[in-house]
């Protein structure tokens, strides 16, 4: 069942793409927060459209005259090819202005990110997450099945666990900026791996601790934890996600026998015995 704020979004959503008679254009989609029913009262609404060619700025400036829109941020990425406009949509609603980011792609460039899906970087595992969840509106885009090869390449090449002592040494020195950025960190880290072993796309930052409860393999209430650690004082919050991140890559490596996870094991347990173990640390 939809929330209030879902069903608002998608109402606009609806509305914008009866009014787009644009040539060229061939698919229309909801996708990020409202796509996936996440959205709350400060989600803005992600559209996704999808071209034939390259849209003209001609053919971007007539969607957002169709949306009675005002554009006040256009990018646009010639390799791999995508574009986005921010745009504010007048809507009773919200008198000041929706948020709306309209973001382009092309057959050739949804192509291309479908064949770099064994290898794909982040940036384009969320790119293809969208498509899993999106909600199509015109059209239909197929969404591309994980590759294995993806879970054995996404352990190996994007992991970014920091030393244990790199994230206990501002926790116990009350270096709270320091601390704070590195917590994030593991946070991503531990959610990224649970996201291999579980041979789903990376869905971003944004919805990550509600995408660990939608997992199927994960330790015990690993969604619960991670968002205690993340408000927790910095000592238990240091604790707690040792023994996650432990839990997590044990089970990824029983779901991805392609990865060695011995050289991370054997780096995360002696981090953990030593920030246990010593009462003091010697200044670098």
């Amino acid at each position: 069942m939809s929330s209030p704020h879902q069903h608002a979004r998608i109402q606009i959503a609806q509305q914008l793409t009866q009014a787009l008679h644009v040539s060229d254009l061939q698919h229309v989609a909801i996708v990020g927060s409202v796509g996936r029913g996440l959205c709350d009262a400060y989600s803005d609404l992600e559209l996704f459209l999808v071209w034939n060619e390259p849209p003209t700025d001609d053919q971007r400036d007539a969607v957002l005259q169709a949306s009675s829109a005002v554009s006040f941020r256009r990018f646009t990425r010639d390799a791999p090819w995508f574009a986005v406009d921010n745009v504010a949509v007048h809507h009773p609603g919200a008198p000041d202005g929706f948020l709306v980011d309209v973001i382009h792609q092309t057959s050739a460039s949804l192509t291309a990110l479908a064949e770099r899906a064994p290898t794909a970087s982040l940036a384009d595992q969320e790119a293809l997450a969208n498509l899993v969840w999106a909600r199509w509106l015109r059209g239909h885009w197929p969404a591309v099945p994980y590759p294995p090869a993806l879970a054995h390449h996404t352990l190996a090449t994007h992991l970014r666990f920091t030393a244990l002592g790199g994230l206990w040494l501002p926790a116990v020195r009350h270096d709270l900026v320091r601390f704070a950025a590195r917590r994030v960190r593991w946070a991503h880290t531990i959610a990224l791996v649970l996201h291999a072993a579980n041979h789903r796309y990376w869905p971003g930052d944004r919805a990550v601790d509600h995408a660990l409860a939608e997992l199927p393999r994960t330790p015990p209430q690993a969604a619960q934890r991670l968002r205690a650690a993340m408000v927790a004082e910095p000592e238990p919050a240091v604790q707690a996600l040792s023994e996650l991140a432990v839990a997590a890559v044990t089970l990824a490596a029983q779901h991805v026998p392609q990865w060695d996870p011995e050289p991370l094991q054997e780096r995360l347990t002696l981090s953990r015995r030593i920030a246990w173990e010593l009462d003091t640390f010697d200044e670098p």
